[in-house]
């Protein structure tokens, strides 16, 4: 899940649970903080992780405020690598954000 962490915390973070039902009680199987040095990233309103067949997890961090991060989509391994991403910045006076994102399967493998 997308944790957005509020100005409280002061950096989101992607956090998959394992929760049991019987004890009630739920675990941090794993998290990619957005206090990593590298890629301090924090967006207090929107944001979105989905985990991919491959094992990695989509993440897309999004806010319209100034004093958040810059939205973007990015894809990290389970190791904490990141493997790609792409930002999105203001275009004509107006944020650009997007809230959700899906990973389009390949359809056709590439062509030599």
């Amino acid at each position: 899940m997308y944790d957005n962490g509020s100005h409280m915390r002061g950096f989101s973070r992607v956090v998959e649970y394992v929760v049991d039902y019987d004890a009630m009680t739920a675990d941090i199987a794993w998290e990619y903080p957005g206090t990593i040095a590298e890629d301090d990233w924090f967006d207090f309103s929107l944001g979105d992780a989905d985990r991919q067949p491959n094992g990695n997890t989509l993440v897309t961090a999004t806010s319209l405020l100034e004093e958040d991060s810059q939205s973007r989509i990015f894809e990290v391994t389970a190791e904490g690598q990141k493997v790609w991403e792409v930002t999105m910045r203001e275009a004509g006076g107006e944020p650009a954000a997007a809230y959700a994102a899906e990973r389009i399967p390949v359809l056709v493998e590439q062509l030599d």
